[in-house]
């Protein structure tokens, strides 16, 4: 556990002061990683809100609330996993993140990855999903809309298995999804109970 804590400290050393791509100009905080280093369980959000650009802290704002609400739901002790986002930058006015600023950043979510090793991926949202089934080397769907049909599929492969979910934030713009959703986190809860 020390050599990993060791190992991030390093990694998020880096990350504090990166300046590859247009958003360190306007964050206020870099928003880093957090949870259980030895976590079995991790997640993949796209990116902080305003709170957490503000905070510097995961997953405070109101999205988070819905994310705990349906951690608990599923039955999963938030101090068993780990979670992380896509980007560690707030996206201004909560835009699209754009391909270069995922290109920039990606690699530090794969680090995370390889100092973690998690049995089970959960990427919340398009962006995340994508990136996670394409580094995995998974097949991806060619057009957005498609992904919408594999939210709450399982991708397995030797020992990982990966189960994209919608991300919380979809309740704000699409309430009727919200029994889809605890249904993705139910099905979620329910094979990580054969991990821990």
């Amino acid at each position: 556990m020390l050599k990993k804590q060791l190992l991030f400290n390093s990694l998020y050393i880096k990350i504090k002061t990166c300046q590859k791509c247009r958003l360190w100009e306007t964050r206020k905080n870099v928003v880093l990683g957090e949870g259980n280093v030895n976590a079995k369980l991790l997640f993949v959000a796209q990116a902080p809100g305003k709170n957490e650009d503000e905070k510097g802290k995961i997953f405070i704002g109101p999205a988070g609330k819905i994310f705990f609400e349906l951690l608990k739901i599923a039955e999963i002790e938030k101090g068993e996993i780990f979670i992380t986002n896509l980007l560690k930058c707030f996206l201004p006015k909560y835009r699209r993140p754009k391909w270069d600023e995922i290109y920039n950043c990606k690699n530090y979510l794969f680090e995370e990855l390889n100092i973690i090793q998690p049995k089970l991926i959960s990427p919340l949202g398009y962006y995340s999903t994508r990136v996670i089934l394409e580094y995995y080397h998974f097949p991806i769907p060619e057009r957005r809309n498609d992904y919408n049909k594999i939210f709450g599929k399982i991708f397995s492969r030797d020992n990982l298995i990966i189960i994209p979910l919608p991300h919380p934030a979809l309740i704000f713009h699409d309430k009727q999804r919200k029994q889809g959703l605890i249904k993705g986190f139910q099905i979620l809860g329910k094979i990580y109970k054969k991990y821990s």
